[in-house]
Protein backbone atom coordinates (compact mmCIF):
# COMPACT_ATOMS: atom_id res chain seq x y z
CA UNK A 1 0.00 0.00 0.00
CA UNK A 2 1.65 3.21 -1.18
CA UNK A 3 1.69 6.63 1.24
CA UNK A 4 -0.33 9.20 -0.95
CA UNK A 5 1.92 11.38 -2.00
CA UNK A 6 0.77 15.15 -0.98
CA UNK A 7 0.01 18.01 -3.36
CA UNK A 8 2.63 20.29 -4.96
CA UNK A 9 3.46 23.09 -2.33
CA UNK A 10 1.52 21.22 0.59
CA UNK A 11 3.89 20.70 3.34
CA UNK A 12 4.51 16.90 4.08
CA UNK A 13 2.11 15.00 6.78
CA UNK A 14 4.71 13.90 9.23
CA UNK A 15 6.44 17.90 9.26
CA UNK A 16 2.52 18.99 10.04
CA UNK A 17 2.12 16.99 13.20
CA UNK A 18 5.66 16.88 14.46
CA UNK A 19 5.18 20.79 14.46
CA UNK A 20 1.76 20.75 15.50
CA UNK A 21 2.90 18.09 18.53
CA UNK A 22 6.14 20.37 19.50
CA UNK A 23 3.91 23.33 19.31
CA UNK A 24 0.97 21.77 21.70
CA UNK A 25 3.90 20.62 23.96
CA UNK A 26 5.13 23.88 24.41
CA UNK A 27 2.07 25.38 24.79
CA UNK A 28 0.73 22.73 27.30
CA UNK A 29 3.91 23.20 29.18
CA UNK A 30 3.53 27.37 29.88
CA UNK A 31 0.11 27.68 29.56
CA UNK A 32 -1.85 24.55 31.65
CA UNK A 33 -2.13 26.41 35.01
CA UNK A 34 0.10 29.32 34.93
CA UNK A 35 -0.46 33.04 35.00
CA UNK A 36 -1.02 35.28 32.01
CA UNK A 37 2.87 36.56 31.37
CA UNK A 38 5.45 35.88 28.15
CA UNK A 39 3.13 32.59 27.82
CA UNK A 40 0.85 34.37 26.00
CA UNK A 41 2.85 35.71 23.84
CA UNK A 42 5.13 32.69 23.23
CA UNK A 43 2.07 30.52 22.35
CA UNK A 44 0.71 33.14 19.80
CA UNK A 45 3.54 34.72 18.37
CA UNK A 46 5.16 30.71 17.74
CA UNK A 47 1.63 29.62 16.31
CA UNK A 48 2.05 32.63 13.53
CA UNK A 49 5.56 31.92 12.79
CA UNK A 50 4.75 28.38 12.10
CA UNK A 51 1.50 29.27 10.45
CA UNK A 52 3.59 32.17 7.48
CA UNK A 53 6.39 29.09 7.64
CA UNK A 54 3.88 26.52 6.54
CA UNK A 55 1.75 28.32 4.40
CA UNK A 56 1.26 27.40 0.80
CA UNK A 57 1.96 30.00 -1.91
CA UNK A 58 3.56 32.78 -1.23
CA UNK A 59 4.61 34.63 1.76
CA UNK A 60 1.67 36.62 3.53
CA UNK A 61 1.14 40.06 2.24
CA UNK A 62 1.19 43.33 4.71
CA UNK A 63 -2.41 43.54 4.64
CA UNK A 64 -3.21 39.56 5.38
CA UNK A 65 0.03 39.89 8.14
CA UNK A 66 -1.67 42.68 9.58
CA UNK A 67 -4.36 40.90 11.93
CA UNK A 68 -1.84 38.38 12.51
CA UNK A 69 0.37 41.21 13.94
CA UNK A 70 -2.18 43.14 15.79
CA UNK A 71 -3.31 39.56 17.96
CA UNK A 72 0.58 39.01 18.78
CA UNK A 73 1.10 42.90 19.43
CA UNK A 74 -2.93 42.03 21.70
CA UNK A 75 -1.08 38.74 23.39
CA UNK A 76 2.52 40.86 24.11
CA UNK A 77 -0.10 43.03 26.75
CA UNK A 78 -0.39 39.89 28.89
CA UNK A 79 3.94 40.53 29.47
CA UNK A 80 3.02 44.05 30.74
CA UNK A 81 -0.64 44.47 32.14
CA UNK A 82 -1.83 42.43 35.01
CA UNK A 83 -5.28 44.01 35.33
CA UNK A 84 -7.94 41.35 35.29
CA UNK A 85 -10.62 43.21 33.14
CA UNK A 86 -7.89 43.88 30.36
CA UNK A 87 -6.55 39.74 30.54
CA UNK A 88 -10.24 38.80 30.19
CA UNK A 89 -10.57 41.18 26.52
CA UNK A 90 -7.26 39.73 25.52
CA UNK A 91 -8.64 36.24 25.60
CA UNK A 92 -11.32 37.54 23.26
CA UNK A 93 -9.09 39.42 21.12
CA UNK A 94 -6.20 37.95 20.35
CA UNK A 95 -8.24 34.67 18.98
CA UNK A 96 -10.68 36.65 17.36
CA UNK A 97 -7.62 38.43 15.55
CA UNK A 98 -5.56 35.44 14.63
CA UNK A 99 -9.06 34.19 13.37
CA UNK A 100 -9.21 37.15 11.41
CA UNK A 101 -5.55 36.96 10.25
CA UNK A 102 -6.01 33.14 9.10
CA UNK A 103 -9.47 33.46 7.26
CA UNK A 104 -7.20 36.30 5.09
CA UNK A 105 -4.89 34.29 4.50
CA UNK A 106 -6.18 31.03 3.29
CA UNK A 107 -9.49 32.38 2.24
CA UNK A 108 -10.79 32.67 -1.90
CA UNK A 109 -11.71 35.97 -1.68
CA UNK A 110 -9.62 39.05 -2.34
CA UNK A 111 -9.48 40.93 0.76
CA UNK A 112 -11.32 43.77 -0.49
CA UNK A 113 -14.52 41.50 -0.67
CA UNK A 114 -14.28 41.32 2.67
CA UNK A 115 -16.98 43.22 4.64
CA UNK A 116 -18.48 43.18 8.50
CA UNK A 117 -20.33 40.00 7.82
CA UNK A 118 -16.92 38.30 6.85
CA UNK A 119 -14.87 39.08 9.84
CA UNK A 120 -17.56 39.43 12.36
CA UNK A 121 -17.93 34.88 11.15
CA UNK A 122 -14.11 34.95 10.41
CA UNK A 123 -13.99 32.88 14.10
CA UNK A 124 -16.76 30.33 13.58
CA UNK A 125 -15.62 29.89 9.97
CA UNK A 126 -11.87 29.34 10.64
CA UNK A 127 -12.85 26.82 13.50
CA UNK A 128 -15.33 24.99 11.92
CA UNK A 129 -12.75 24.47 9.00
CA UNK A 130 -9.38 23.68 11.33
CA UNK A 131 -11.99 21.40 13.44
CA UNK A 132 -12.54 19.84 9.69
CA UNK A 133 -8.74 19.37 8.71
CA UNK A 134 -7.70 18.33 12.31
CA UNK A 135 -10.47 15.41 11.89
CA UNK A 136 -9.45 14.92 7.90
CA UNK A 137 -5.56 14.60 9.15
CA UNK A 138 -6.68 12.32 12.35
CA UNK A 139 -8.18 10.13 9.76
CA UNK A 140 -5.53 9.77 7.26
CA UNK A 141 -2.95 9.75 10.38
CA UNK A 142 -5.04 6.83 11.48
CA UNK A 143 -5.41 4.96 8.42
CA UNK A 144 -1.31 5.39 8.17
CA UNK A 145 -0.54 3.77 11.46
CA UNK A 146 -2.54 0.91 10.88
CA UNK A 147 -0.99 -0.22 7.58
CA UNK A 148 0.43 -3.68 6.86
CA UNK A 149 4.27 -2.31 7.35
CA UNK A 150 3.39 -0.38 10.23
CA UNK A 151 2.25 -3.11 12.57
CA UNK A 152 5.13 -4.69 13.37
CA UNK A 153 6.11 -1.15 15.67
CA UNK A 154 2.68 -0.80 17.03
CA UNK A 155 3.32 -4.18 18.54
CA UNK A 156 6.77 -3.44 19.68
CA UNK A 157 5.55 -0.81 21.19
CA UNK A 158 2.85 -2.01 22.75
CA UNK A 159 5.04 -4.79 24.44
CA UNK A 160 7.95 -2.41 25.35
CA UNK A 161 5.56 0.09 27.49
CA UNK A 162 5.20 -2.52 30.47
CA UNK A 163 8.12 -3.71 30.67
CA UNK A 164 9.84 -0.48 30.96
CA UNK A 165 7.24 0.59 33.42
CA UNK A 166 7.90 -2.11 35.57
CA UNK A 167 11.92 -1.83 35.11
CA UNK A 168 11.96 1.82 35.66
CA UNK A 169 9.88 1.49 38.72
CA UNK A 170 12.59 -1.17 40.30
CA UNK A 171 15.07 0.65 39.55
CA UNK A 172 13.64 3.74 41.30
CA UNK A 173 14.03 2.65 44.62
CA UNK A 174 17.99 2.44 43.92
CA UNK A 175 18.20 5.62 42.24
CA UNK A 176 17.10 8.70 44.02
CA UNK A 177 16.86 10.66 40.59
CA UNK A 178 14.41 7.81 39.26
CA UNK A 179 12.56 7.96 42.93
CA UNK A 180 12.04 12.01 42.86
CA UNK A 181 10.53 11.38 39.04
CA UNK A 182 8.38 8.60 40.52
CA UNK A 183 6.99 10.71 43.20
CA UNK A 184 6.29 13.17 40.51
CA UNK A 185 4.32 10.62 38.74
CA UNK A 186 2.38 10.14 41.50
CA UNK A 187 1.63 13.12 43.12
CA UNK A 188 0.61 13.97 39.30
CA UNK A 189 -2.37 11.33 38.85
CA UNK A 190 -3.27 12.07 42.83
CA UNK A 191 -3.96 15.80 42.15
CA UNK A 192 -5.23 15.57 38.78
CA UNK A 193 -2.80 17.71 36.84
CA UNK A 194 -2.01 14.70 34.09
CA UNK A 195 -5.59 14.37 33.32
CA UNK A 196 -5.57 18.68 32.47
CA UNK A 197 -2.34 18.78 31.16
CA UNK A 198 -3.65 15.79 28.65
CA UNK A 199 -6.40 17.54 28.09
CA UNK A 200 -5.02 20.83 27.11
CA UNK A 201 -2.12 19.12 24.98
CA UNK A 202 -5.13 17.79 22.93
CA UNK A 203 -6.82 20.72 22.69
CA UNK A 204 -3.61 22.77 21.44
CA UNK A 205 -2.71 19.44 18.84
CA UNK A 206 -6.40 19.36 17.43
CA UNK A 207 -6.43 23.06 16.43
CA UNK A 208 -2.91 23.26 15.63
CA UNK A 209 -2.81 20.63 13.24
CA UNK A 210 -6.29 21.54 11.44
CA UNK A 211 -4.73 25.67 11.60
CA UNK A 212 -1.45 24.48 10.50
CA UNK A 213 -2.95 21.96 7.46
CA UNK A 214 -5.40 24.71 6.39
CA UNK A 215 -1.75 26.67 5.98
CA UNK A 216 -0.49 23.91 3.90
CA UNK A 217 -3.27 23.12 1.64
CA UNK A 218 -6.12 26.05 2.00
CA UNK A 219 -9.62 24.85 1.51
CA UNK A 220 -11.85 26.87 -0.83
CA UNK A 221 -13.78 28.88 2.39
CA UNK A 222 -16.11 30.60 -0.46
CA UNK A 223 -16.86 31.11 -3.86
CA UNK A 224 -13.91 33.50 -5.76
CA UNK A 225 -15.01 37.23 -5.96
CA UNK A 226 -14.42 36.89 -9.80
CA UNK A 227 -17.00 34.61 -9.70
CA UNK A 228 -19.74 36.54 -8.16
CA UNK A 229 -21.61 38.98 -9.78
CA UNK A 230 -22.68 42.59 -7.68
CA UNK A 231 -25.29 42.13 -5.33
CA UNK A 232 -27.70 45.23 -5.51
CA UNK A 233 -29.02 46.44 -2.30
CA UNK A 234 -31.90 44.59 -0.81
CA UNK A 235 -33.78 47.68 -0.44
CA UNK A 236 -33.31 51.20 -1.41
CA UNK A 237 -34.41 54.82 0.11
CA UNK A 238 -34.41 57.52 -2.27
CA UNK A 239 -32.54 60.61 -2.33
CA UNK A 240 -36.03 62.56 -0.83
CA UNK A 241 -36.50 60.14 2.03
CA UNK A 242 -32.28 60.41 2.87
CA UNK A 243 -32.38 63.92 2.86
CA UNK A 244 -36.17 64.82 4.99
CA UNK A 245 -34.28 62.32 7.62
CA UNK A 246 -31.14 64.33 7.54
CA UNK A 247 -32.65 67.35 7.30
CA UNK A 248 -34.54 66.84 10.29
CA UNK A 249 -32.14 64.82 12.54
CA UNK A 250 -29.85 67.89 11.82
CA UNK A 251 -31.98 70.55 12.39
CA UNK A 252 -32.78 68.84 15.95
CA UNK A 253 -29.41 68.27 16.76
CA UNK A 254 -29.02 72.22 15.94
CA UNK A 255 -32.15 72.99 18.57
CA UNK A 256 -30.44 71.20 21.03
CA UNK A 257 -27.41 72.71 20.90
CA UNK A 258 -28.54 76.17 20.67
CA UNK A 259 -30.90 75.09 23.27
CA UNK A 260 -28.20 73.94 26.00
CA UNK A 261 -25.49 76.44 24.81
CA UNK A 262 -25.29 77.85 28.35
CA UNK A 263 -24.43 74.73 30.38
CA UNK A 264 -23.25 71.97 27.87
CA UNK A 265 -19.71 72.12 28.15
CA UNK A 266 -20.54 74.50 31.49
CA UNK A 267 -20.45 72.76 35.36
CA UNK A 268 -24.74 73.13 35.99
CA UNK A 269 -23.93 70.62 38.31
CA UNK A 270 -21.65 73.02 40.42
CA UNK A 271 -23.47 75.60 39.67
CA UNK A 272 -25.87 77.23 42.62
CA UNK A 273 -29.50 77.94 41.70
CA UNK A 274 -29.49 75.22 39.46
CA UNK A 275 -30.86 72.66 41.47
CA UNK A 276 -28.96 70.07 39.46
CA UNK A 277 -26.63 68.27 41.70
CA UNK A 278 -23.41 66.79 39.96
CA UNK A 279 -24.84 63.06 39.53
CA UNK A 280 -28.08 64.24 38.04
CA UNK A 281 -26.16 66.11 35.29
CA UNK A 282 -23.95 63.42 34.42
CA UNK A 283 -26.58 60.69 35.12
CA UNK A 284 -29.24 61.90 33.31
CA UNK A 285 -27.32 63.44 29.97
CA UNK A 286 -24.75 60.72 29.57
CA UNK A 287 -25.74 57.63 28.85
CA UNK A 288 -28.27 59.96 26.54
CA UNK A 289 -25.70 61.52 24.53
CA UNK A 290 -23.75 58.64 23.78
CA UNK A 291 -26.78 56.47 22.61
CA UNK A 292 -27.71 59.09 20.52
CA UNK A 293 -24.31 59.16 18.85
CA UNK A 294 -24.32 55.34 18.67
CA UNK A 295 -27.55 55.41 17.14
CA UNK A 296 -26.69 57.93 14.56
CA UNK A 297 -23.40 56.44 13.75
CA UNK A 298 -26.26 53.33 12.97
CA UNK A 299 -28.85 56.02 10.95
CA UNK A 300 -26.06 57.13 8.63
CA UNK A 301 -24.94 53.68 7.68
CA UNK A 302 -28.41 52.37 7.14
CA UNK A 303 -29.05 55.72 4.52
CA UNK A 304 -25.49 54.85 2.65
CA UNK A 305 -26.66 51.30 2.04
CA UNK A 306 -29.72 51.74 0.86
CA UNK A 307 -28.51 54.34 -1.46
CA UNK A 308 -28.00 52.58 -5.44
CA UNK A 309 -25.52 55.12 -5.76
CA UNK A 310 -22.34 55.20 -5.73
CA UNK A 311 -21.23 58.63 -4.62
CA UNK A 312 -23.73 61.00 -2.61
CA UNK A 313 -24.93 64.17 -4.00
CA UNK A 314 -23.43 67.12 -2.92
CA UNK A 315 -26.57 68.09 -0.53
CA UNK A 316 -26.56 64.85 0.96
CA UNK A 317 -23.00 65.01 1.57
CA UNK A 318 -23.14 68.24 3.41
CA UNK A 319 -26.06 67.12 5.69
CA UNK A 320 -24.49 64.46 6.39
CA UNK A 321 -20.76 66.20 7.52
CA UNK A 322 -23.27 68.48 9.57
CA UNK A 323 -24.64 65.43 11.27
CA UNK A 324 -20.93 63.70 12.25
CA UNK A 325 -20.20 67.63 13.42
CA UNK A 326 -22.73 67.85 15.23
CA UNK A 327 -22.48 64.22 17.12
CA UNK A 328 -19.00 64.83 17.76
CA UNK A 329 -20.28 68.02 20.14
CA UNK A 330 -22.62 65.94 21.71
CA UNK A 331 -19.69 63.29 22.51
CA UNK A 332 -17.63 66.08 23.97
CA UNK A 333 -20.09 67.32 25.79
CA UNK A 334 -20.96 63.72 27.08
CA UNK A 335 -17.36 63.49 28.35
CA UNK A 336 -17.28 66.78 30.07
CA UNK A 337 -20.08 66.14 31.81
CA UNK A 338 -18.20 63.13 33.05
CA UNK A 339 -14.92 64.68 33.96
CA UNK A 340 -17.17 66.71 36.42
CA UNK A 341 -18.61 63.98 38.28
CA UNK A 342 -15.83 62.66 38.27
CA UNK A 343 -13.56 65.42 39.71
CA UNK A 344 -17.06 65.49 42.72
CA UNK A 345 -17.56 61.74 42.85
CA UNK A 346 -13.65 60.17 41.83
CA UNK A 347 -11.93 58.62 39.37
CA UNK A 348 -13.11 54.65 38.27
CA UNK A 349 -12.29 51.97 35.41
CA UNK A 350 -15.84 52.33 35.03
CA UNK A 351 -15.94 55.70 34.47
CA UNK A 352 -13.26 55.66 32.54
CA UNK A 353 -14.27 53.11 29.70
CA UNK A 354 -17.20 55.26 28.94
CA UNK A 355 -14.87 57.91 28.28
CA UNK A 356 -13.28 55.51 26.06
CA UNK A 357 -16.26 54.42 24.62
CA UNK A 358 -17.16 57.59 23.50
CA UNK A 359 -13.72 58.58 22.07
CA UNK A 360 -14.66 55.06 19.67
CA UNK A 361 -17.86 56.39 18.31
CA UNK A 362 -16.03 59.57 17.28
CA UNK A 363 -13.48 57.79 15.97
CA UNK A 364 -15.98 55.70 14.05
CA UNK A 365 -18.04 58.56 13.07
CA UNK A 366 -14.88 60.47 11.60
CA UNK A 367 -13.89 57.01 9.66
CA UNK A 368 -17.62 56.78 8.60
CA UNK A 369 -17.38 60.55 7.29
CA UNK A 370 -14.12 60.00 5.22
CA UNK A 371 -16.43 57.25 3.70
CA UNK A 372 -19.29 59.26 3.40
CA UNK A 373 -17.68 62.31 1.59
CA UNK A 374 -15.53 60.00 -1.11
CA UNK A 375 -17.28 57.05 -2.82
CA UNK A 376 -18.68 54.78 0.15
CA UNK A 377 -17.46 51.63 0.53
CA UNK A 378 -19.10 49.16 3.54
CA UNK A 379 -16.93 46.80 3.11
CA UNK A 380 -13.65 48.72 2.97
CA UNK A 381 -15.96 50.92 6.63
CA UNK A 382 -16.17 47.36 7.87
CA UNK A 383 -12.13 47.17 7.21
CA UNK A 384 -11.28 50.19 9.01
CA UNK A 385 -13.37 50.08 11.73
CA UNK A 386 -12.21 46.65 12.52
CA UNK A 387 -8.01 47.98 12.41
CA UNK A 388 -9.00 51.02 14.39
CA UNK A 389 -10.93 48.58 17.22
CA UNK A 390 -7.69 46.51 17.21
CA UNK A 391 -5.37 49.22 17.42
CA UNK A 392 -7.44 51.28 20.22
CA UNK A 393 -7.45 47.84 22.12
CA UNK A 394 -3.55 47.44 21.78
CA UNK A 395 -3.32 51.25 23.07
CA UNK A 396 -6.02 50.49 25.89
CA UNK A 397 -4.13 47.32 27.05
CA UNK A 398 -0.38 48.34 27.17
CA UNK A 399 -1.50 52.06 28.82
CA UNK A 400 -0.92 51.88 32.46
CA UNK A 401 -5.11 53.46 33.40
CA UNK A 402 -5.09 51.76 36.73
CA UNK A 403 -2.05 53.58 37.90
CA UNK A 404 -3.45 57.05 36.22
CA UNK A 405 -6.52 56.29 38.07
CA UNK A 406 -5.01 56.14 41.31
CA UNK A 407 -2.62 58.91 40.55
CA UNK A 408 -5.83 61.18 40.00
CA UNK A 409 -7.39 59.69 42.91
CA UNK A 410 -4.50 61.00 45.34
CA UNK A 411 -4.27 63.78 43.92
CA UNK A 412 -8.09 64.74 44.33
CA UNK A 413 -7.43 63.39 47.87
CA UNK A 414 -4.95 66.10 48.73
CA UNK A 415 -7.94 68.84 47.52
CA UNK A 416 -10.65 67.03 49.09
CA UNK A 417 -9.25 65.12 51.56
CA UNK A 418 -11.51 62.06 50.10
CA UNK A 419 -10.24 58.82 48.96
CA UNK A 420 -12.06 54.98 48.33
CA UNK A 421 -8.91 53.22 50.26
CA UNK A 422 -10.81 49.95 49.13
CA UNK A 423 -11.08 50.83 45.67
CA UNK A 424 -7.42 52.26 45.27
CA UNK A 425 -6.11 49.21 46.78
CA UNK A 426 -8.40 46.29 45.91
CA UNK A 427 -10.26 47.52 43.40
CA UNK A 428 -7.54 48.79 40.99
CA UNK A 429 -5.64 45.45 41.06
CA UNK A 430 -1.65 44.89 40.53
CA UNK A 431 -1.03 47.98 37.80
CA UNK A 432 -1.91 50.40 40.19
CA UNK A 433 0.01 49.23 43.52
CA UNK A 434 3.32 51.19 42.30
CA UNK A 435 1.48 54.30 41.79
CA UNK A 436 -0.64 54.43 45.01
CA UNK A 437 2.90 52.88 47.39
CA UNK A 438 4.59 55.49 45.55
CA UNK A 439 2.19 58.28 46.90
CA UNK A 440 2.19 56.91 50.35
CA UNK A 441 4.83 59.41 51.78
CA UNK A 442 2.79 62.56 50.74
CA UNK A 443 -0.47 60.81 52.94
CA UNK A 444 -0.49 61.80 56.76
CA UNK A 445 0.60 59.67 58.95
CA UNK A 446 -3.05 58.12 60.00
CA UNK A 447 -4.27 57.73 56.36
CA UNK A 448 -0.74 55.92 55.34
CA UNK A 449 -1.52 53.61 58.59
CA UNK A 450 -5.09 52.89 56.95
CA UNK A 451 -3.83 52.38 53.93
CA UNK A 452 -1.32 49.67 55.37
CA UNK A 453 -4.28 48.06 57.21
CA UNK A 454 -6.47 48.21 54.29
CA UNK A 455 -4.01 46.05 52.32
CA UNK A 456 -3.02 43.48 54.79
CA UNK A 457 -6.71 42.75 55.21
CA UNK A 458 -6.93 41.61 51.88
CA UNK A 459 -3.66 40.15 50.98
CA UNK A 460 -0.76 38.65 52.44
CA UNK A 461 2.12 38.33 49.28
CA UNK A 462 4.26 36.89 51.87
CA UNK A 463 1.71 33.74 52.43
CA UNK A 464 -0.57 33.42 49.90
CA UNK A 465 0.52 35.33 46.73
CA UNK A 466 1.45 32.84 44.02
CA UNK A 467 3.72 34.67 42.42
CA UNK A 468 5.90 34.77 44.73
CA UNK A 469 6.89 31.20 42.98
CA UNK A 470 6.03 31.69 39.48
CA UNK A 471 7.79 30.51 36.98
CA UNK A 472 10.09 32.37 34.06
CA UNK A 473 7.51 31.95 31.59
CA UNK A 474 4.83 33.24 33.89
CA UNK A 475 7.21 36.96 34.01
CA UNK A 476 4.82 39.94 34.28
CA UNK A 477 6.42 43.81 34.16
CA UNK A 478 3.93 45.13 36.23
CA UNK A 479 3.74 41.82 38.99
CA UNK A 480 7.17 42.97 38.94
CA UNK A 481 6.81 46.36 39.52
CA UNK A 482 4.40 45.32 41.74
CA UNK A 483 6.33 43.17 43.90
CA UNK A 484 9.35 45.68 44.07
CA UNK A 485 7.14 48.49 44.99
CA UNK A 486 5.54 46.45 47.96
CA UNK A 487 9.05 45.61 49.31
CA UNK A 488 9.92 49.18 49.37
CA UNK A 489 7.52 50.15 51.56
CA UNK A 490 7.55 47.17 53.64
CA UNK A 491 4.17 45.48 52.50
CA UNK A 492 5.52 42.14 50.84
CA UNK A 493 5.05 40.31 54.27
CA UNK A 494 2.20 39.67 57.19
CA UNK A 495 1.50 42.74 59.86
CA UNK A 496 3.96 41.88 62.54
CA UNK A 497 0.69 42.15 64.80
CA UNK A 498 -0.72 38.49 66.02
CA UNK A 499 -4.44 38.20 65.94
CA UNK A 500 -6.88 38.19 63.84
CA UNK A 501 -6.94 40.13 60.55
CA UNK A 502 -9.67 42.96 60.61
CA UNK A 503 -12.33 42.54 57.94
CA UNK A 504 -11.37 44.81 54.75
CA UNK A 505 -14.75 46.11 55.13
CA UNK A 506 -13.65 47.23 58.33
CA UNK A 507 -9.96 48.11 57.93
CA UNK A 508 -11.11 49.84 54.68
CA UNK A 509 -13.51 52.42 55.81
CA UNK A 510 -13.58 56.00 56.53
Amino acid sequence: MSTPTPPSGAVAPWKLWCVASILAGCDTWIDCGALPGLNWLWTTLSAVIAFGAIRAGTALAWRELTPLLIACALAGGAVVTANAPVLALLLLGVPASLAIGVSIAIGTENLEQRGARQLLLAPAIVLFAASGEALRRLSAGAGAVRAPQRLPVLRGVAFAAPVLLTFGLLLSAADPVLAAWRELAVQAFRDQSVLRRTLCFAGFAFMLLGTLGLASNPPALGAPAAARSPVPPRWVVGRTERMIVLGAVVALFALFLGLTASHLFGDRGGTPGTGVTYAQAAHQGFGELCLVASLCVALLLTLVASSDRPRLDPVERTLSALLVLETQLLLLSAVHRVSLYEEAYGFTEQRLAVQYYAGLVAVALAVLAAEILGSPDLKRLARRWTLAAGLALCGFVYWNHSAWIARQNLERYERTHTLDLRYLIVGLGADAVPEWTAFMARLPPAMQQRARDCFHSVDRPGRSDRTAHQSWYEWNYRRRLRDTALRTVGLDSAPPTPGPRATPAEACSG
